[in-house]
């Protein structure tokens, strides 16, 4: 978002930078920012009227700067680099914020946008407040752990003040989607038929052929023959 900066206020209630060391003793040296309420809010403070107030020479009080989130206003009445009338003796450190004192979210919202504003000029200056340097009630109802937090989450635009808003997140992405597993159909392997094994068949020996018996002609002629061998044959006497 963004916030009016109202630069029409102008409070007679400040010292020059040049004049710090004359009055404090030490040069001016921005080192935090002071957080104030306005006042108490059963007095039912008001943001003009605040104004007026800090604004008025004879109050001899001011603030750099007013804030509302009524409207999302705020009124810078002094310079930053020159030192406001607000937390005495912490003057010349400190920038001064008056703050709505009902603490609404949207009153958070419009500090914590000019505290990133400051910040970018500044450099990183630590929140007090008013009541560490003045025993006062001031700031109030005023967390100032949960405005620095919220502060952080704001940027401030490159060349004017109230112009920035809230850091842009990254989007969360979207959970993946789980994949249904796919689900293949068994694979079928058909069998193998098998093969008949072919029969080799059994080939019977051939039982041997007995020898012819010989005939009673092939008989009488061998005997025919040992006969004529005989006779021709030389007889051997026997030696006894």
């Amino acid at each position: 978002m963004s916030y009016t900066y109202e630069q029409q206020y102008d409070s007679p209630n400040y010292t020059p930078a040049s004049q710090t060391r004359a009055t404090w003793g030490v040069d001016r040296n921005i080192q935090h920012i002071d957080i104030h309420w306005w006042d108490d809010p059963n007095k039912n403070p008001s943001y003009e009227g605040t104004i007026a107030t800090l604004t008025r020479p004879s109050s001899g009080v001011s603030a750099h700067y007013v804030a509302t989130g009524t409207g999302r206003r705020v009124a810078c009445l002094v310079s930053p680099n020159d030192n406001s009338w607000a937390t005495k003796q912490d003057n010349p450190y400190s920038i001064s914020i008056e703050c709505d004192p009902r603490c609404r979210p949207e009153d958070y919202d419009v500090v914590a946008e000019l505290i990133a504003d400051i910040r970018s000029a500044y450099g990183n200056l630590s929140l007090h407040p008013h009541k560490e340097f003045v025993s006062t009630r001031c700031p109030g109802d005023w967390d100032l752990t949960r405005l620095d937090a919220l502060s952080r989450t704001k940027f401030s635009h490159a060349t004017e003040w109230g112009q920035g808003g809230t850091i842009p997140t990254a989007p969360v992405p979207a959970p993946p989607v789980p994949t249904p597993p796919v689900i293949l159909p068994p694979v079928i392997v058909p069998p193998t038929p098998s093969l008949p094994i072919p029969e080799v068949p059994v080939v019977a020996e051939p039982a041997p052929t007995p020898a012819p018996a010989e005939s009673w002609i092939v008989k009488i002629i061998n005997a025919l023959i040992k006969f004529l061998l005989a006779l021709v044959s030389p007889k051997t006497d026997r030696v006894r």
